[in-house]
């Protein structure tokens, strides 16, 4: 889903952004663009690109806010949305604890996510990030309720059940491919082609952490009808000596795009809730799960370093 044909111009600089996103200066504001997610279809229905994946360019909108501040830093951005359509409507007042709808479900965890992401980026880059008039009940009913049940533990993720998997070997190498190697070998210095803030670190990486949250108050609540955001899997993550928490977006160079910048958005977020829900009584210890409680990790920073592992992937290969 990738549909690349249409651009901001902001300081003689183009970034390219979905045609199914809208964008324009504000007229009472001389330094804010305002963005407008629109709708896309899926296998000829239509929904809001707001229940789509983070990674497309329909609703990567962080992607899009993080490309104008590295041209203007000072700009402001203002994100507006649609909210239904024919085929997805949502009740207005939606409850975290059920939201379950069979014909939808997959839709309306997407515009969780959505939400969720949209309430971060307020609350991180207050000043310079701002949700239309429109659009700001749905934001702020879901952070209101997704803070309350985290502070009152009635928060759940999935923690890993077993080694992720490989697929099998046809002799192209692969996205797969490649986060076993890291796996095995690791990060050392000497693989990073770049020197820069990154380039004197060494990791132990582990693969696919999930990431998905649920509604209820024990691990054994997660399930289907309790799950409030698409989780998706970090594709690599590993903790330093210095006890920061580092995430990696492992892409190959032909699909390079700005949705993984939304995606390491959500994670760094999302790890934090997951360490703040706590181990819990899980047992199984895979894919470094037991890491992320080893003593002081709860106060973890999060790196987020896209340029770098782009860089670490093409000195690979």
């Amino acid at each position: 889903m990738s549909e690349r044909n249409n651009t901001i111009e902001i300081d003689g600089t183009s970034i390219p952004i979905s045609s199914h996103v809208s964008w324009n200066w504000d007229t009472n504001r001389e330094n804010r663009i305002v963005l407008f997610l629109k709708t896309a279809k899926d296998e000829g229905v239509e929904y809001p690109c707001a229940a789509f994946n983070m990674q497309t360019d329909y609703a990567n909108f962080e992607s899009i806010a993080f490309a104008v501040w590295c041209v203007r830093e000072s700009c402001e951005i203002e994100l507006g949305f649609q909210r239904n359509t024919t085929a997805f409507k949502l009740p207005n007042d939606f409850v975290l604890s059920d939201l379950y709808d069979k014909k939808i479900a997959t839709r309306t965890n997407h515009y969780m996510r959505f939400l969720y992401r949209a309430w971060k980026m307020k609350t991180l880059y207050s000043g310079k990030f701002f949700i239309a008039e429109d659009n700001k009940a749905d934001v702020e009913r879901f952070g209101e309720q997704y803070k309350n049940a985290l502070d009152n533990g009635c928060l759940q993720y999935s923690a890993p059940d077993g080694k992720a998997g490989i697929k099998e070997d046809t002799g192209e190498l692969t996205e797969n491919h490649l986060e076993k190697w890291f796996v095995l070998n690791g990060i050392r210095k000497d693989y990073i082609v770049n020197q820069g803030p990154y380039s004197n670190i060494s990791i132990r990486l582990n693969d696919q952490l999930p990431c998905g949250i649920f509604y209820g108050k024990k691990s054994g609540d997660c399930h289907r009808n309790t799950r409030i955001l698409n989780g998706g899997a970090i594709d690599l993550w590993g903790i330093d000596d210095s006890n920061q928490i580092h995430i990696f977006e492992l892409k190959e160079e032909k699909n390079a795009k700005l949705g993984m910048i939304a995606e390491l958005f959500f994670y760094s977020c999302v790890i934090i809730d997951i360490l703040q829900i706590g181990k819990g009584n899980r047992k199984a210890n895979h894919r470094g799960f037991f890491d992320l409680w080893k003593e002081n990790v709860e106060n973890a920073t999060i790196n987020m370093s896209n340029k770098w592992k782009i860089k670490m992937y093409k000195s690979l290969c």
